[in-house]
């Protein structure tokens, strides 16, 4: 048995491919094609190959034979026809249906465009009136700022008073025996005794309620910032301030403590922060200077807030120019979005268009089926090339030729 027999012998047994038929009373029924209905593609490759030597001109001749078989083939097979118009109808209303779709969500592009629209319009109009009165004197931003002048000025009062005479009770004054928590933290003499103690503790004193009122006038220009860092500034402020007021309150705790100890026989342990959390002095300190500290920081907030609003609607006015420039961003997005659908459904249409075109045309067939089966061919033709042995530049020539014959009968 020569080379070539025992090649063609491996393709002896029948593969999974279909078995094909005749195509047409036209087509020419040569040897070749009368063989080629009873066995595969991959077979029919690897016996022309063995039968003209692997001439890779007669490659070029076989490709196009069997490109033009299979389409005869699928043409005259009126089953594989219906089954293919069949799926050419379901593309077909599947298309349809996502055209309705596609219309749908235009036109409710349409009514948020629309919707969108009449809001700036409307939001334009409030802002030209907003315009028109600016200037004007604001009755109720002018009793707000009167009614927070008058508390405001108590408060500022109550902290310079508190804040003076902790600070006098905590780092100057030496507490006699009985002292109460309440004469430590209200000191009527407090200025004046730190007067006469010298001119640095009078300013130190006096000192101390204005740092706690710059604290609040802090904490009022951090809440105007609009950045997220506005609340981690506001919340380190506070924390401040707290802890400001809790050393004042032990300090002074510390010292009525030492003092009531004198008194007594026995010993004592030393003031301690446990102490010092569990005693009712120290928190009476904090809460008198701190909650009071909150008020007057919010009512100063107010005022000025007030006070900018008495000739002024400015802040109306930056709202509107922010919900219009919202509403902007919204109908760009909007139209880009009807944009996206209108070549959508461009596209769909054009397919439609291109599905009635494919229907309405007598003849169909498979270009994959047909690009499977000039395939098969090839490598059988490969195979039966190896098995002559042909040189590695011979074949790569043929695998030449195969992919130059794809494009041009595919194209």
């Amino acid at each position: 048995m020569n080379i070539n027999d025992r090649v063609v012998s491996l393709f002896r047994t029948k593969q999974a491919a279909p078995t094909y038929t005749s195509t047409s009373q036209n087509q020419m029924r040569t040897n070749e094609d009368a063989k080629l209905q009873d066995e595969t593609y991959v077979y029919y490759g690897t016996r022309i190959c063995g039968k003209v030597t692997a001439s890779l001109p007669a490659l070029s001749a076989f490709l196009p034979r069997v490109f033009n078989t299979e389409k005869q083939r699928q043409i005259a097979d009126e089953e594989l026809q219906q089954r293919h118009i069949k799926l050419l109808a379901k593309r077909l209303e599947e298309t349809d249906n996502d055209i309705i779709t596609i219309k749908a969500e235009i036109d409710k592009n349409g009514h948020r465009i629309q919707a969108i629209d009449d809001s700036i319009a409307n939001l334009k109009e409030k802002l030209i009136e907003a315009k028109s009165i600016h200037g004007d004197v604001n009755k109720m931003a002018k009793v707000k700022m009167i009614i927070g002048l008058v508390i405001l000025t108590i408060l500022t009062l109550y902290l310079i008073i508190f804040y003076s005479s902790t600070f006098y009770s905590a780092f100057f004054k030496q507490f006699g025996v009985n002292v109460s928590i309440g004469e430590a933290m209200f000191d009527s003499q407090a200025i004046p005794h730190a007067l006469h103690d010298g001119l640095g503790e009078l300013i130190f004193i006096m000192c101390a309620p204005i740092i706690f009122m710059g604290l609040g006038y802090g904490l009022h220009f951090f809440m105007q910032q609009k950045s997220w860092t506005k609340y981690v500034k506001t919340g380190s402020v506070l924390a401040i301030t707290f802890i400001f007021d809790c050393i004042l309150a032990y300090l002074i705790a510390k010292k009525i403590y030492f003092i009531e100890i004198l008194t007594k026989l026995g010993e004592y342990p030393d003031y301690s922060l446990k102490m010092a959390i569990n005693d009712e002095s120290v928190w009476a300190v904090i809460f008198c200077g701190f909650i009071v500290y909150i008020i007057w920081g919010i009512v100063f907030d107010m005022t000025l807030s007030a006070y900018e609003d008495i000739r002024s609607n400015k802040k109306e006015i930056l709202k509107l120019e922010d919900s219009i420039s919202a509403q902007k961003i919204s109908l760009s997005q909007e139209k880009q979005r009807l944009t996206v659908n209108n070549a959508t459904l461009e596209s769909l249409e054009n397919k439609r268009k291109s599905l009635i075109s494919e229907i309405s045309n007598t003849i169909h067939y498979d270009t994959q089926i047909i690009h499977t089966a000039l395939s098969d061919f090839f490598t059988g033709w490969m195979t039966m090339m190896n098995g002559l042995s042909r040189p590695a530049a011979e074949q790569d020539e043929a695998n030449q030729i195969f992919k130059t014959t794809i494009n041009q009968l595919f194209n």
